[in-house]
């Protein structure tokens, strides 16, 4: 994994160290944020730690990706995910915020910024069952969890998807409609027998289970919806519920403590949107790519 600091040629201030960009860590901050029914989840930047994922692109706008990740109202999709039948957990459909303090914004000065889910606290209420739709969440294991996000545009669920192991989750926008996906999970192993036992669990449970069989979920739900997103006027029309405080309480994080806009980025096919030029294109099997007009040429793949 390469981490890339991405700023105007003119930028003035110092590069943060990349700690300021990733998720908090424990234990260092469980006075801040206690967690009883877990234990504490390693970090990335943890000696001895084992670091196992994939990446793929997504086909929707980047900021989808980042609410998907964390919406306490999304839950509902994974209802019926093998991982969740096979181990019998209790997830539930939804889980529904009782006061403010359900959300803590993450605002350190020498470090990250964004917000964290109180769950499984009495901030917050399980829904378990849905009588409007006649249905129940399955399961008899509490699943015990919990997200938070943070700038630039990285998600982090603690104890998951089982103990002592954290998944990460970064959504890097590529062009308005697409963006690389990259599923992290991050465990510490102090021994090669720790870390060999990781592995095949990954190889064999987490990675078909969790990472492609659970996550291939909110890769359809985002796909899903970007074309009511995509001209802008999904932003308005979209409907907002008390479990949706999360995605607004993000937002006003994503616009208080970004370093600035970027603007379309330039020769990248893509970047802007599809012209009709381009699709008249891709139906007669050319590449949509730069035209040339001096006599003779063609389409430039370039």
């Amino acid at each position: 994994m390469v981490f890339v600091f991405v700023c105007e040629a003119d930028w003035d201030e110092e590069i943060p160290p990349l700690a300021n960009d990733l998720p908090l860590r424990f234990p260092e901050n469980n006075e801040r944020f206690p967690h009883p029914l877990w234990p504490d989840t390693p970090s990335i930047m943890d000696e001895n730690v084992v670091v196992l994922g994939m990446h793929r692109t997504g086909n929707a706008n980047w900021r989808l990706a980042c609410e998907n990740g964390f919406d306490a109202g999304h839950l509902l999709i994974h209802r019926d995910n093998a991982i969740v039948q096979a181990k019998e957990w209790a997830v539930p459909l939804g889980i529904k915020p009782l006061s403010e303090e359900a959300i803590a914004i993450v605002d350190d000065e020498n470090g990250p910024r964004g917000f964290l889910n109180r769950y499984f606290t009495e901030h917050y209420e399980p829904v378990l069952d849905n009588p409007i739709l006649d249905i129940k969440a399955y399961g008899q294991n509490p699943k015990y969890f919990r997200t938070s996000m943070y700038m630039p545009g990285v998600l982090m669920v603690e104890n998951w998807p089982e103990e002592h192991v954290v998944q990460y989750e970064w959504y890097v926008p590529i062009t308005n409609d697409t963006y690389e996906y990259w599923e992290v999970l991050v465990r510490k192993c102090d021994t090669e027998q720790e870390r060999k036992a990781f592995e095949y669990r990954f190889e064999n449970l987490y990675k078909p289970m969790c990472l492609e069989g659970f996550n291939d979920c909110d890769l359809m739900a985002r796909d899903a919806m970007q074309n009511f997103y995509a001209d802008g006027t999904g932003w308005d029309d979209e409907q907002l519920a008390d479990m949706d405080a999360s995605v607004i309480v993000w937002r006003k994080c994503a616009s208080r403590f970004n370093r600035g806009i970027a603007p379309v980025p330039k020769g990248v096919h893509g970047a802007t949107k599809a012209q009709s030029q381009h699709f008249a294109a891709a139906a007669t099997g050319k590449w949509p790519g730069t035209q040339a007009f001096e006599t003779g040429q063609k389409y430039d793949k370039s």
